[in-house]
C-alpha cells in the first residue's frame, strides 16, 4: 500500500487546486467496488471541473508526481461507470 499512501500525499499537496479557469475538485482516492482482482488492489480517483484543460493539466501533474514503481495508473476520460 506504499503507492496508495504516496498518491494520497500527492493529492493532499494539490487539493484544492484553483486554476485561472476555475476550481478542479479531487474526489478520492476511494476503493473500487471490486476492490481486488488477480491479487491487485484497485482504487479510483475522480477529477471534476468545468474546464477540461484544467482537469487534463491536473491529471498530468498527478501522474508525474505519483510515478511509483509497481503502481499501475490508468486514465478513463468520460467513464461510463465506475466499476
Amino acid at each position: 500500500m506504499e503507492g496508495l499512501e504516496r498518491l494520497k500525499h500527492v493529492i493532499r499537496t494539490l487539493s484544492p487546486l484553483t486554476t485561472p479557469q476555475g476550481k478542479v475538485e479531487i474526489i478520492g482516492p476511494a476503493e473500487s467496488p471490486i476492490a481486488k482482482i488477480k491479487g491487485k488492489y484497485r482504487w479510483q480517483l475522480l477529477l471534476k471541473g468545468s474546464d477540461s484543460g484544467a482537469v487534463k493539466n491536473l491529471a498530468k501533474e498527478i501522474l508525474s508526481r505519483a510515478s511509483v514503481t509497481g503502481l499501475d495508473i490508468r486514465v478513463d476520460v468520460d467513464p461510463i461507470n465506475f466499476m
